[in-house]
C-alpha cells in the first residue's frame, strides 16, 4: 500500500502534519509523556546530554563522568567506553560494574552500545571492535538467491539474519543486565538500515522484509519489557512507538562532506567523495579552535535544513546529532550545533575523551547553560510550526 498526498500551500509544515495525521491513523503515534508514564526514568531525558565516553578501559568513563558533574551536568545518558564485554574476563566485568555503580550513583543514567546486524569472521589480526557477533558466522547470516553471504563491510563480514535476532539479544541481555546496572540500550543499525536486507535466501532460515520489521521491534519491545530505555540510530518512523531515543536525527545529510577547491561548502555534491588535490573539510576543520570563522557546510546551513522529522515526531522521540556529528565535531561548528539545538529543541551529543572533556570544559560548560536548560522546558512538546526568518 502506498499513500500520495500533494499539497499546494503551507509549505514543509503542513506536509509534515498531514504526515503526522497519516502516522496517528496508523496507531503509531505515542508521546514521550505516555512513555514516561509506563517508565519514569524517560523524564530524565528531558534536557540531557548524551555522551559517549571514549576511551580503552571502564575507568575512563567514571573519570569523565566525574568531570562531567564538575562542569554542572546534572543529567547525562552517558555509553560506557567499553568494547562489548569479554566473556573469558571475570574481572573487566567486575570493574565495568563498578565503574557503572559510581556514575549511576552521581545521577547519570548509564548505557551501552550493542548491535544485531553485523557479523564478522573471527581474525585475531582485526581490531577488536571489530570482533562482534562472531557466534553468528557463518551459519546465521543472511544469504542471496544465490547463497553467497550480504556483507556490510566486505569480506569477513556479513549481516545477521533476523530469524536470529532475538537468541543473541536475550543471551547478552541475560548475562549483562543481571550483573551490571545499565538503565539504557543502545541498539545500532535497526533504525536505519532498510528491512530489505533481513531478505534472506538461506534454506534453514528463509526471512522477507516483514519478519525482519517484526524482529527488530522484537528487541525493543524485549528492552522495554526489562524496564531500559531504548535507542538507535536515526529512527525509522515505524519503530517510534518503542524507541525513547534517536541518535542522528539533528544530523541533515552524512557527516563527512567535501570542500571544493574555489566553491563554497553548500554548492558541494553532498555525497561526493573527496578527490586528488581537494581537501577533506572534515579533516581540516577539526584542526580549527571552536571560536575559528569557518563555511557552513550542507549540514549547518541555513539554505537547506527544515525540522521536518521534528515536526512529525518532536513529541514522540528525543532527537540528538549523530555519534560522529556531535557538538565536538569539528570544534568551529560547536556554536552554530548550539544554536541549532535550541531551534530545534534537540539533546547536545559528544563522542569524545577524556582528554579533549578537559581540553573543551569551557565550550561544554556554555552547551549546557545555553542548550539543556531551555531543551528541558521543550523536550517533550509538539513542534507545531517553522518559520524562515532574515
Amino acid at each position: 500500500r502506498m499513500t500520495f498526498c500533494f499539497q499546494d500551500a503551507g509549505g514543509h509544515v503542513a506536509m509534515a502534519k498531514r504526515y503526522r495525521g497519516f502516522f496517528a491513523d496508523l496507531g503509531l503515534h505515542r508521546t514521550l509523556r505516555e512513555k514516561a508514564a509506563a517508565n519514569p526514568a524517560v523524564n530524565d531525558l528531558a534536557g540531557t546530554t548524551f555522551f559517549w565516553a571514549c576511551g580503552s578501559q571502564p575507568q575512563h568513563a567514571r573519570e569523565i563522568a566525574d568531570l562531567l558533574v564538575s562542569y554542572g551536568i546534572d543529567r547525562c545518558q552517558l555509553a560506557m567506553c567499553n568494547i562489548p564485554p569479554r566473556k573469558d574476563e571475570p574481572e573487566y566485568m567486575r570493574e565495568m560494574a563498578d565503574c557503572i555503580r559510581h556514575i549511576r550513583s552521581l545521577g547519570y543514567h548509564v548505557y551501552r552500545y550493542d548491535q544485531y546486524r553485523d557479523a564478522f569472521e573471527p581474525n585475531p589480526a582485526k581490531s577488536h571492535s571489530h570482533q562482534i557477533n562472531l557466534e553468528a558466522w557463518p551459519e546465521k547470516l543472511v544469504r542471496r538467491p544465490d547463497g553467497s553471504v550480504l556483507a556490510a563491510f566486505g569480506p569477513g563480514s556479513g549481516v545477521i539474519c533476523p530469524k536470529f535476532f532475538m537468541s543473541l539479544a536475550r543471551a547478552r541481555f541475560d548475562r549483562e543486565f543481571s550483573e551490571l546496572d545499565y538503565s539504557a540500550w543502545f541498539v545500532d543499525c535497526i533504525g536505519s538500515c532498510g528491512f530489505m536486507e533481513g531478505e534472506c535466501h538461506a534454506p534453514a532460515h528463509r526471512t522477507d522484509r516483514y519478519e525482519c520489521r517484526r524482529e527488530r521491534e522484537a528487541i525493543l519491545r524485549e528492552l522495554q519489557s526489562r524496564g531500559k530505555l531504548a535507542a538507535t540510530e536515526c529512527g525509522i518512523d515505524y519503530l517510534l512507538p518503542l524507541l525513547h531515543w534517536a541518535e542522528g536525527g539533528t544530523t541533515l545529510v552524512r557527516y563527512v562532506e567535501s570542500l571544493h577547491r574555489g566553491r563554497g561548502v553548500d554548492n558541494a555534491g553532498i555525497n561526493e567523495a573527496p578527490q586528488t588535490g581537494r581537501p577533506d573539510i572534515l579533516r581540516e576543520l577539526e584542526k580549527l579552535p571552536p571560536t575559528a570563522a569557518v563555511p557552513h557546510t550542507i549540514s549547518i546551513s541555513t539554505r537547506h535544513r527544515i525540522p521536518f522529522y521534528a515536526l512529525c515526531h518532536h513529541d514522540e522521540v528525543v532527537q540528538t546529532w549523530r555519534w560522529e556529528d556531535g557538538m565536538n565535531h569539528p570544534p568551529a561548528y560547536w556554536q552554530l550545533k548550539n544554536l541549532w539545538s535550541v531551534l530545534y529543541g534537540g539533546a547536545p551529543m559528544y563522542r569524545i575523551y577524556g582528554n579533549d572533556v578537559r581540553k573543551y570544559a569551557e565550550e561544554i560548560r556554555r552547551t549546557q547553560q545555553y542548550v539543556n536548560g531551555w531543551v528541558r522546558q521543550v523536550a517533550f512538546d509538539q513542534m507545531t510550526d517553522h518559520r524562515f526568518l532574515s
